[in-house]
């Protein structure tokens, strides 16, 4: 497991102190800011800004009448200047400028740990890079007395795993436990959940309990059955009990506090994720009758010590909203976020995706939301679909064609020695159509070796039929092992940096062995000849040596039927019947106009045998076609007797 750099920040009364750990060679920065009062005003005008803004977004969000659809985008900016505006001071103010070269240059997670609870540290902006700190890496938070046990989970790789039954519970589908509305108090809870849950694939599962359900018994008794590894709370706010201590209220009189969880999750054999999803409006303490609303640093103070007790007593994660966030916006968070864990990417990283798709959206509701503990926990086992995806920044345009050469790979070869494309282009189009079908949003190299296998007459079919296999099991466990995805078809499908290496490869291929083209022979040579990829292991567990295929492929004299070229016009065939000239379609036509021959146009002009003798036979014919049923007629007999003329 990798393990993260370390940024602790703390806050005395004149100074702000930053020593950053980078977990490469155990090396350290450390560097002070001084606290002016000037800059505590300025720190305090932002954060005070950028809580009103999202508020905002809140409200206006709600609003479902049509008229409030043009402030609804002019929120959305405000908010994200606001965010922006409070991102570019922590960044270039407060930050001392080592840390900040430091961090431009980091590539691992990132972990703070600081006592600065009311202060959005992920937000931190960096104007030359143009986003956010968590849209560039996964970060996490750690709280007083959580650093060291974390630290030590990582360096153990362990993960927040125990021993009890590990292994095994790394093989499972991700299950969650929902707490929906225990005290009746948030109808709209009900209706989140439902929506949700609707929403999520069926490969997840989930056990609901519903208000009275949601008791310590109950959840006593699913949670050793079930053994979530998501505990979704949907109530109201936590609540402050006389002695401090922040808890959730459950059905009856019962409550989910520090130790309430120890009890529940000890049996566990995998630190569940718990998930507090409450609504701004729901921010308030109790006194006797009166309701008294929480400031925001009131608010930010209570969820870092419940998040924190959570964390000591056996969560190996908590989320939290850090500002108020509507019903929809909290869906399509959670929607997202679970569906990515759930493919077995790590928390931070899953949420670093999702802020990521800010750049493309005005929702800045994906913001809110604070990830305590270790961002590079993972609650399942990576899926074999996602050993081959490679997680990359898509900031250029999403409607860019994904098949442009120069994107997927630039030309190796002067132009005039670099081989013929054309063919290659016609594979590039049939490994889409098979990634676009399995509903994938990334073009990877099994689904270019199903596209070998599509070639009618190829040297890829003609191999796999000498080792007794058909292309058509082939290709049905290869799209079995890979699984559906969730890309909708007007998602961009771009290839991964693997496939590219492996088309690259194929160029070389066919410039080595001197052919005009980059060939079938050349692009599955390329394909085979990666040891550890998706596409080797699935053949190595159908039985199938690739070492041993690519053999026969290279010595296989079968052509598929796209690599043969069009027909000369001047040379005609020697067998071929007189009077029949084949036509030949010019450059770009489709495969038909290539291969086969329009006998209807050819007849219009003039260009077909002139027929004798036959016209009983045509009167038959005229006859079966006119037919309301069974009007298909067949000529049947010896070759060279006239059925084509």
């Amino acid at each position: 497991m990798e393990q993260p750099a370390v940024l602790n920040i703390v806050r005395s009364e004149t100074a702000y102190r930053f020593r950053l750990d980078l977990p490469e060679d155990a090396s350290f920065l450390d560097a002070m800011t001084e606290l002016t009062a000037d800059g505590r005003e300025r720190l305090r005008r932002h954060l005070y800004s950028a809580m009103q803004h999202m508020h905002t977004v809140v409200q206006v969000n709600a609003k479902q009448e049509s008229k409030q659809q043009t402030l609804k985008l002019g929120a959305f900016n405000a908010t994200n200047d606001a965010l922006v505006v409070l991102g570019r001071f922590l960044f270039e103010t407060l930050l001392p400028a080592t840390i900040q070269d430091a961090l431009r240059r980091i590539d691992t997670p990132l972990v703070f740990h600081t006592n600065t609870p009311d202060i959005p540290w992920e937000l931190m902006f960096d104007a030359k890079a143009g986003r956010y700190l968590c849209q560039s890496i996964s970060v996490g938070r750690l709280v007083q007395g959580n650093r060291e046990r974390v630290a030590r989970d990582t360096r153990l790789g362990q993960g927040g795993t125990r021993k009890i039954g590990a292994s095994k519970r790394e093989t499972q589908t991700l299950s969650m436990l929902f707490l929906v509305n225990p005290t009746g108090e948030r109808p709209a809870a009900e209706e989140e959940v439902a929506a949700l849950s609707k929403a999520l694939p069926e490969t997840i599962s989930r056990t609901i309990l519903y208000r009275q359900q949601a008791n310590q018994l109950e959840m006593r008794l699913r949670i050793g059955a079930e053994a979530p590894h998501i505990i979704h709370y949907a109530g109201p706010f936590p609540s402050v009990t006389g002695t401090g201590e922040a808890t959730l209220a459950l059905a009856g009189n019962s409550r989910l506090d520090g130790m309430a969880v120890e009890q529940l999750l000890q049996s566990l054999p995998k630190r569940p994720l718990i998930l507090l999803s409450f609504y701004n409006e729901m921010r308030v303490r109790r006194n006797g009758n009166a309701t008294i609303a929480f400031g925001q640093q009131e608010n930010d103070e209570l969820l870092e010590r419940f998040a924190d007790n959570l964390l000591s007593m056996g969560a190996g994660a908590v989320i939290v909203p850090r500002w108020g966030v509507s019903l929809q916006q909290m869906h399509d968070f959670t929607t997202v976020f679970y569906q990515e864990v759930a493919d077995g990417i790590a928390l931070g990283d899953a949420m670093r995706r999702i802020r990521s798709t800010m750049k493309r959206s005005n929702d800045s509701a994906s913001m809110s939301f604070v990830l305590y503990g270790d961002p590079t926990q993972r609650l399942v086992a990576a899926s074999l679909a996602m050993k081959e995806r490679v997680v990359e920044q898509r900031n250029s345009d999403p409607h860019r064609d994904s098949l442009d050469d120069n994107t997927i790979m630039p030309p190796l070869f002067p132009s005039s020695g670099s081989p013929d494309r054309r063919f290659l282009r016609t594979v590039l189009e049939l490994a889409l159509d098979e990634a676009r079908r399995m509903h994938k949003d990334y073009l990877g190299t099994p689904h270019l070796f199903i596209a070998l296998t599509k070639l009618d007459g190829g040297c890829t079919q003609d191999a796999l039929r000498t080792l007794g296999f058909s292309s058509k099991q082939v290709r049905e466990v290869i799209r079995l092992a890979l699984g559906s995805g969730k890309a909708s078809s007007e998602t961009p499908i771009l290839p991964t940096r693997r496939c590219k290496e492996i088309l690259l490869t194929a160029e070389r291929n066919a410039a080595s062995s001197d052919s005009a083209f980059v060939d079938e022979r050349a692009i599955a040579q390329a394909v085979l000849s990666e040891g550890d990829g998706v596409t080797h292991e699935l053949l190595n567990k159908l039985g199938i040596n690739p070492a041993q295929l690519s053999d026969l492929i290279q010595s296989s004299s079968a052509r598929a039927l796209l690599e043969l070229a069009p027909p000369d016009p001047q040379q005609l065939p020697i067998d071929q019947p007189t009077g029949i000239i084949p036509e030949v379609s010019p450059k770009g036509g489709s495969v038909l106009e290539r291969l086969g021959r329009d006998l209807t146009k050819q007849a219009a002009n003039n260009q077909l045998a002139p027929l004798i003798g036959r016209e009983k036979e045509i009167r038959q014919l005229m006859q079966t076609m006119m037919l309301k049923d069974r009007n298909n007629p067949i000529l049947i007999g010896d070759s060279g007797v006239g059925k084509t003329t």
